[in-house]
């Protein structure tokens, strides 16, 4: 419908059109602008010629057949450089016509591969020496777009060994202009925008208003928008000779982001640039100093609006300033995607779930790094809404959640993920995932032998084949825990066995194979099978610190203690604070009678938990090593119950955003920090038992670590082998109560009772509610009443200790030490028949521990059943030539994830 506007009218809507780059609407006002009525004759020419060239760039963009100058262009902007040439040669007074259609010119050339013609039509433009202002805003882009080709064109005509060596001064000076203008052009752009919209809110007549355009689309700024990342990119790379990145490169980007941060027309080109710093600043390939022109302006217009109260976020830190450039960036991303939402902008949609997946790659590398995976796990769960059949964002929301402990909710994302049609190459990846999740953390092994199964029959006998067939035998040998019947179990063990084998078939170089396969050897008590694999494992990768400890247990198992003690003492020159190498050795020095060793080390395995009340993470990295994770603006004081028991204990405690950004410093060994007013040293193996106690029960707020005898050990390392990357707090505490369990067995061996009561104080104090420090408790009470004389006192010392027992058996029924200890109550109280059912019970879960036997045979023959008892002496004698001096089942079987 043609327009019926004339004059001044007319006028003012061609200039909003060509500003806005609104050619539809200006064609519509063809017919007036060619009539003589309409009193814009002059600008007939300019307009045809300007309309002809962006309506071909505009149909063609989307093609992306005019991102690069094509000579056979020409042919078809023939006719709008004969409308330009015409409006120059009608209008040869009128500077701004003229100015504008040279311009227009050197673009048409710029798209035509005419690079010569294009410079010289800037020339004449005489756009370098204009000094009034620009009299619109269509004449503010045509200047910007004119230094942009300007610059644009000079790089196509510079020589190739000047492009790679050095950047031009000159381009760099025309982007420089270019991008100053049109950041000029879109704050002007959007402040009338801004008033057009207001206007608008009132209800009008037929005004000819037209629907706006998409969110985040400035219309034909393309070549602009390149330009202004380019001149970024180039102030960064300003010392490309000496390979270092300049600081006015950082500054150009962060000047960029601040002042596009609240224009709603440049949504994509704003996510792109926050995009791009942040991926520079993660990089880490230039010193970035916070005393910033671009950040500093931006926190004085805020506080201009915000008054004296800082409510707005100014980072001060590498890590803070990328992650909130990148959530900055997904938000954007979020409402792009929510404006290409229809079916014909498909190819606008994957493009814009493309861009979203990449700032979601750099989350998780920035959120990974300082282990906020509660946070990344929200993120992901925020994109599931845009992708709910995106098979990578389910893996990786899957990951997330492992990695925040919430491993049920992760076991479903997985498995929906492995549901989708779609392919992926990681599949066998995922089943093992799903796999190695329900194996070492929810104890679903059927579900996890499926998925095993399901990835070995992907695998097709490739590389992955024996580790498919591994995560399957470690699961059907966990399963075997479950079996009540030892009958039934010794079948299975030898299924189990053949699962190992089978591992090892399909990839004898496999170190993982044969270690585990040694372990199941092990648990089985075939000590020269195990031997012989384990050796095989080290000779393939020696540096395996669980298959050292293996090593070790399988020669204290041969009663070769010495050779067990030198194997874990060199290993532990490399690996000083490995968890179990440290718990193994004080095991060896206590059957030594190094009792002032063991105290050295236990005082350095409390060494590992002495930061624990200021702590968000204490994690056991996958070389046992234990590294403590401090996150800046923690309080110091001591978690309370409540804190202990609180939902989400096994992540991470809420932190502010400033808090939750700092960084994170690994501290692997932590001094011990004893007062000087103690004027004791551990260290001093002269010392009396009873002062080295008393140094450790005055720090033992502060410290903690794994114990050691088969009373506590099973339980502490239960908690490393949980399959959670991170302990809880609760947990950590629970093993501070493990240690002075531990430290009571010595001085239960010793005769120390006074040592003994003082770590029944400790481990109380530490965590009252424990079944370890009821056990213990209990067994101090035993022993009293074994000492004491008075017969009224030794009843009333015996019920307190089934008491404390019956207690701990309440929070865990199958905790071995305290039904022997029970057992062995009821056996002094002369009830033999509860004490043969309680040391039977303990057989059916635990039968190839020897002193039970022992301990069984004892009670038989107390009860005149010698020849039973006999069978039991025996037994107890040919398992006890097998036994470590720790479980093998202290050893977690853990995969790696990047084992597969």
């Amino acid at each position: 419908m043609a327009s019926k506007l004339r004059g001044s009218r007319l006028e003012t809507e061609i200039d909003k059109c060509r500003g806005e780059c609104n050619w539809t609407r200006l064609s519509e006002h063809l017919p007036s602008i060619r009539s003589k009525s309409g009193g814009v004759e002059k600008l007939m020419h300019l307009i045809e010629g300007e309309l002809s060239l962006e309506t071909f760039l505009e149909k063609y963009a989307s093609t992306r057949e005019t991102s690069k100058p094509r000579t056979n262009h020409r042919e078809y902007l023939r006719r709008a450089e004969g409308e330009l040439r015409n409006a120059i040669t009608n209008n040869p007074n009128e500077q701004t016509i003229v100015m504008e259609a040279y311009l227009l010119l050197a673009k048409l050339y710029y798209f035509c591969g005419g690079f010569s013609e294009c410079l010289s039509s800037i020339e004449r433009s005489q756009v370098d020496k204009a000094s009034t202002q620009f009299a619109s805003l269509r004449s503010l882009k045509l200047v910007a777009e004119g230094y942009a080709i300007k610059g644009l064109a000079f790089e196509q005509t510079l020589p190739k060994d000047s492009k790679d060596n050095l950047i031009n001064t000159r381009v760099i000076s025309c982007f420089e202009k270019s991008a100053e203008l049109f950041l000029s052009y879109i704050s002007e752009l959007e402040r009338a925008s801004s008033e057009t919209t207001r206007a608008s809110s009132v209800p009008t007549g037929s005004s000819g208003n037209h629907p706006p355009s998409k969110i985040g689309v400035l219309k034909g700024s393309e070549l602009l928008e390149t330009v202004l990342e380019r001149v970024a990119y180039l102030a960064l790379r300003r010392n490309n000779n000496e390979r270092r990145w300049a600081a006015e490169g950082i500054e150009w980007y962060r000047r960029i982001a601040t002042i596009l941060c609240d224009k709603i027309i440049v949504v994509r080109l704003q996510q792109r640039i926050t995009r791009q710093l942040a991926e520079i600043l993660l990089r880490g390939m230039i010193d970035v100093g916070y005393d910033s022109k671009a950040i500093n302006l931006k926190s004085e217009s805020l506080r201009f609006y915000t008054g004296s109260h800082k409510n707005y976020f100014s980072p001060s830190s590498r890590q803070e300033e990328v992650i909130l450039l990148l959530l900055i960036s997904e938000l954007l991303a979020f409402k792009n995607i929510k404006s290409t939402g229809s079916d014909d902008d498909a190819f606008d949609r994957i493009r814009a779930m493309h861009t979203l997946r990449s700032v979601h790659n750099l989350l998780a590398v920035s959120l990974s790094n300082i282990r906020q995976y509660n946070m990344l796990s929200m993120v992901y769960e925020r994109a599931m809404k845009y992708a709910s059949k995106d098979r990578f964002l389910w893996f990786q929301f899957g990951l997330s959640l492992t990695c925040a402990g919430k491993l049920t909710r992760a076991t479903k994302s997985l498995e929906h993920c492995v549901k989708l049609e779609s392919e992926d190459k990681y599949e066998v990846t995922e089943h093992m995932m799903i796999a190695k999740i329900n194996t070492e953390s929810l104890g679903d092994y059927d579900l996890a032998m499926e998925h095993a199964s399901m990835a070995l029959s992907l695998c097709k006998n490739n590389f992955l084949s024996s580790r498919c067939m591994l995560m399957y035998a470690i699961a059907f040998s966990e399963k075997l825990a479950s079996v009540s019947s030892f009958e039934t179990c010794k079948v299975l063990m030898g299924e189990s066995l053949r699962n190992f084998e089978k591992a090892i078939d399909l990839d004898p170089h496999d170190e993982l194979a044969h270690f585990f396969t040694a372990l199941e050897y092990a648990r089985c008590r075939d000590i020269e099978r195990a031997l012989e694999h384990c050796q095989r494992s080290l000779d393939i990768n020696e540096e395996q610190p669980s298959a050292i400890m293996l090593m070790a247990m399988l020669f204290s198992a041969r009663r070769d203690y010495k050779s067990a003690l030198t194997l874990v003492q060199t290993a532990l020159d490399d690996l000083p604070n490995h968890y179990g190498l440290l718990v193994l050795k004080l095991k060896l020095d206590a059957k030594y009678g190094r009792m002032d060793e063991v105290l050295i080390t236990s005082k350095h395995l409390l060494s590992f938990w002495r930061r624990l009340p200021i702590t968000y993470n204490n994690v056991i990295s996958d070389d046992g090593e234990v590294e403590y994770s401090r996150m800046n603006g923690l309080a110091s004081e001591k978690p309370t119950e409540s804190t202990l028991n609180s939902k989400n204990n096994a992540s991470m405690f809420a932190v502010s955003s400033k808090d939750a950004l700092a960084p994170v410093t690994p501290i692997f060994t932590a001094p011990l920090g004893i007062s000087a007013a103690s004027h004791v040293s551990l260290n001093n193996s002269n010392l009396d038992i009873t002062d080295n106690v008393s140094v450790l029960a005055s720090t033992a707020a502060n410290l903690s670590e794994y114990g050691g005898a088969t009373s506590t050990i099973s339980g502490s390392l239960g908690i490393l082998s949980s399959g959670s990357a991170v302990c809880s707090v609760t947990s950590a505490f629970r093993i501070q109560a493990n240690v002075w369990v531990e430290l009571a067995e010595f001085f239960i061996e010793l005769d120390r009772a006074h040592d003994l009561q003082t770590c029944v104080e400790e481990a109380c104090s530490i965590f009252p509610h424990s079944h370890e420090a009821l056990y213990l408790k209990g067994r101090l009470f035993f022993i009293r009443s074994n000492k004491s004389e008075q017969p009224s006192l030794k009843t009333s010392y015996r019920a307190e200790a089934k008491s404390c027992l019956l207690a701990a058996l309440s929070i865990l029924p199958n905790h071995l030490p305290s039904l022997q200890c029970l057992a062995s109550l009821y056996h002094a109280e002369n009830n033999l028949v509860l004490a043969e059912k309680m040391i039977r019970d303990i057989i059916n879960v635990d039968p190839l521990h020897h002193m039970q036997w022992h301990e069984l045979g004892r009670i038989l023959a107390s009860q005149g059943r010698y020849e039973e008892a006999q069978e039991c002496f025996e037994t107890a004698g040919v398992l006890e030539s097998t036994t470590p001096i720790i479980p093998f089942t202290v050893i977690p079987r853990l995969l790696k994830s990047n084992n597969f």
